[in-house]
């Protein structure tokens, strides 16, 4: 019962995350249609909002996606996938599912030393706003673990589903 109070726990962030997306999405517009109108109706440009909206940006996608994964709302091209058995469908969904967390955990493991790296040595954006690059850093390290755990569940829904259907076709 462990296993699922942790299921539920993943999941719950991973909805959270994609609210908080959808609210970074809305502040980057706010902030450029902001610029616009301060750039050509008022003519004083600003020199941090664009800067800012691509930081909202890059969380919304980083941070949201593991949120994508959670409500199956990820892009499949199933021409081929769809002429399967089912079972071999679900056993492919398994075994990609198992390569994509590979690749999630591989780049988590390289992402933390880099968001670490600029946050130690203060590294900081070249504009004149010059805002610290460990928070857009930050993101790139946060969305892959969320996305690794999210794939956790989402293996292990994978597996409880393909025990059912052999359990199904048994009785």
């Amino acid at each position: 019962m462990l296993y699922k109070n942790i299921e539920n726990i993943i999941n719950a962030i991973s909805e959270i995350t994609g609210y908080l997306s959808a609210v970074a999405i809305f502040c980057a517009s706010l902030l450029l249609t902001y610029e616009v109108v301060f750039r050509y109706v008022f003519n004083t440009p600003t020199i941090w909002e664009i800067e800012a909206s691509v930081f909202l940006l890059l969380f919304s996608a980083f941070v949201g996606v593991s949120f994508v994964l959670k409500n199956d709302a990820c892009i499949n091209i199933d021409i081929i996938k769809s002429k399967l058995s089912v079972k071999t469908q679900m056993l492919l969904d398994t075994v990609t599912s198992i390569v994509a967390f590979l690749f999630c955990v591989a780049m988590t493991y390289k992402a933390w030393p880099m968001w670490w790296e600029s946050y130690d040595l203060g590294w900081k954006s070249e504009s004149l706003w010059a805002p610290p690059l460990w928070i857009p850093y930050f993101f790139l390290p946060l969305g892959f673990t969320l996305l690794s755990a999210q794939y956790i569940v989402k293996i292990l829904q994978y597996i409880r589903k393909y025990k059912r259907y052999n359990q199904k076709l048994q009785s």
